[in-house]
């Protein structure tokens, strides 16, 4: 299978949608079985309406041309819970309050497929610890930032992006790796001493202050990363399967 990826956010009008439908004919040419990404789908209400052809025919009529898409995998990813209030409202079989002008009810009606519920990044309940997904998240982005020879991470950034809410995701969390130095050549890990977190003016004279949460302000923080940073432990990224977990 590949993937066709596009974000509805910034959709301006229909003709947009050219372009990766053209690409999912493209991949049928090939004889792939193609992936329709459709992110953010519910950015706006008028979305909905637009996409009822293309679940229910597989087909759009954009201008004078009949986009056919023929097999393929759609999957619309929301990121408010208007969705899921409605899929929820839709299988309690009961008749809506008001009549839904959005046509949300029937453009849910018309996933035949299974639904993929992605818990908040800083959920801790029962056996589900997502601070562990942060932790992979974040040595990803660094292997993609320093490189794929990078083998050691300072213990208290790994401790700061578990431990801390980003304010957007991985997107805020993009954000603060990209704000780390470049590695020197000398360098075997990662310098942590020009991250805007010495002091809390710093830290809301920076960019940073948009991507971080916490509830008692920036002074607390800056706290947590002084005192992790008491510690510079480095992790090795590739360790063997019998080394002991280091735990949060």
């Amino acid at each position: 299978m590949s993937a066709v990826t596009f974000n509805m956010a910034g959709m301006q009008g229909i003709d947009d949608l050219i372009q990766p439908l053209d690409g999912i004919r493209n991949l049928k040419v090939i004889d792939r079985t193609p992936i329709l990404f459709l992110d953010e789908f519910d950015s706006r209400s008028d979305n909905y309406a637009t996409l009822l052809p293309l679940l229910w025919d597989g087909e759009l009529h954009i201008g004078h041309r009949n986009l056919k898409t023929g097999k393929v995998v759609i999957i619309l990813a929301a990121s408010g819970d208007t969705i899921q209030r409605a899929m929820k409202e839709a299988k309690s079989m009961q008749m809506a309050a008001k009549p839904d002008g959005s046509k949300l009810i029937d453009l849910v009606s018309r996933i035949n497929g299974g639904e993929i519920v992605i818990p908040e990044l800083d959920e801790v309940a029962g056996n589900r610890d997502r601070r562990t997904d942060k932790v992979c998240i974040a040595v990803a982005l660094l292997q993609h930032r320093f490189g794929d020879d990078l083998q050691h991470i300072p213990w208290p950034l790994l401790r700061f992006v578990a431990t801390t809410k980003f304010r957007y995701g991985v997107r805020s969390m993009t954000h603060f790796v990209e704000l780390l130095p470049e590695r020197g050549e000398d360098q075997a890990t990662i310098c942590l001493d020009r991250l805007p977190l010495s002091s809390s003016n710093k830290l809301k004279d920076s960019s940073l202050a948009y991507h971080l949460v916490n509830e008692d302000g920036p002074a607390a923080i800056v706290g947590d990363w002084n005192r992790f940073n008491e510690h510079r432990t480095l992790v090795r990224i590739a360790v063997d399967e019998d080394e002991d977990e280091i735990p949060f």
